[in-house]
């Protein structure tokens, strides 16, 4: 039986976003930046599950790196 997906996500279940959620608790991070990570992962899934074996690797690479980028996770507030 399939794991049920986080609401919003594709690819995320509510025990790995219950657990992600844990860890940014504990490290301080709040719900806006955890939700974000969220996101920001389940997109960077999204990409990956979607790219072809003939797809250029360098273009799936940028449009993560672009992703990541996008989400500003690494800089704490």
């Amino acid at each position: 039986m399939a794991k049920p997906i986080y609401p919003g996500l594709k690819h995320i279940t509510f025990e790995e976003a219950s657990l992600l959620a844990r860890v940014c608790r504990e490290d301080g991070d709040d719900t806006k930046r955890t939700e974000e990570l969220l996101a920001c992962i389940d997109d960077c899934l999204d990409i990956q599950k979607n790219a072809k074996p003939t797809d250029n690797r360098c273009e799936t690479i940028n449009a993560l790196e672009g992703r990541i980028v996008q989400a500003d996770i690494f800089c704490k507030t």
